[in-house]
């Protein structure tokens, strides 16, 4: 079974090799590895050109004139994989060896499933980095039936997520009027169709530089914005939530923008979602507090 793996890319090169030879290095060998450069202007294609060349990868540069956007480079390549399942890369980010191996293995020990996404690491590229695991790391296959639980907060990310082909052209892809949050709005669609496998694993490394000013989650302006378009896209389905879980997922959104603007330095903003908590008595403050700990 072909399992293809979708990097996206955009002016980040120094750091594209190692994405490459993460998806090369796995035990999991019939993968197909589709490198879609969202008009990199920093040389990315002389970069990596010995991979190009040795038909070790599959390069597709989109123009400066078609350029979009990140969604729309990740759709590109969903029209051209060739595989039944996709997986998704980003470029500053990188799988374990045995990441595919034990999402195939899941799915051969799950009929029937579409979607299998794991756990993984964090780590802090600073003066003091540090590494931390996300999950308990148990191994286990859980079933998840998660209609309602994808509403209250976000379940999985890009670099977590295998979806059978057939899925993603039947939810309609990614949202390419989205910059922020595009996993998780791709997630309420996919958990609206299907169950899904989680791997209590931690099989994937995301690179976290705070002090990098051009990464999105650093505009917590752009993902308060998109946080809204979402609520409106999908009303219908945040509508039907219970009281409780509406207020489950004010605290969710509230507590990530708590943590977003600390990270940005955006004390405007940080102020204000501190003031929306202290305001609101239905929310629980020790929870968040061991949550902005995390």
């Amino acid at each position: 079974m072909m399992v293809s793996a979708i990097i996206t890319t955009h002016n980040r090169k120094a750091l594209l090799k190692r994405a490459i030879e993460s998806v090369l290095s796995q035990i999991y060998k019939d993968i197909e590895c589709i490198v879609i450069d969202d008009a990199s202007n920093d040389g990315t294609t002389d970069y990596i050109s010995e991979y190009i060349t040795e038909n070790r990868i599959i390069y597709h540069r989109i123009s400066e004139d078609e350029s979009t956007g990140g969604n729309h480079a990740r759709n590109v390549g969903i029209s051209m994989a060739r595989g039944k399942y996709i997986a998704f890369l980003d470029d500053d980010d990188e799988w374990l060896p045995m990441k595919i191996e034990e999402q195939v293995n899941c799915l051969i020990q799950n009929p029937g499933i579409q979607f299998v996404h794991v756990g993984g690491y964090k780590v802090y590229d600073s003066e003091n980095g540090r590494t931390e695991t996300v999950g308990n790391s148990s191994g286990q296959y859980i079933v998840q039936d998660f209609k309602r639980e994808i509403l209250t907060g976000i379940r999985t990310m890009n670099v977590a997520m295998m979806v059978e082909k057939a899925l993603l052209l039947d939810v309609g892809g990614f949202d390419e009027k989205l910059k922020y949050l595009q996993e998780y709005e791709l997630s309420i669609r996919l958990f609206q169709k299907t169950k899904a496998v989680y791997i209590d694993k931690p099989l994937y490394v995301v690179h976290i530089n705070k002090a990098d000013k051009k990464r999105l989650t650093n505009n917590v302006g752009g993902w308060e914005r998109t946080l809204k378009i979402i609520t409106n896209k999908h009303h219908e389905l945040f509508d039907r939530l219970s009281q409780k879980e509406k207020t489950e997922r004010k605290y969710y959104f509230l507590g990530d923008g708590i943590i977003r603007a600390r990270n940005a330095n955006d004390r405007v903003r940080l102020i204000k979602f501190y003031c929306m908590i202290f305001f609101d008595p239905r929310i629980d403050l020790m929870l968040l507090k061991r949550k902005m700990k995390k």
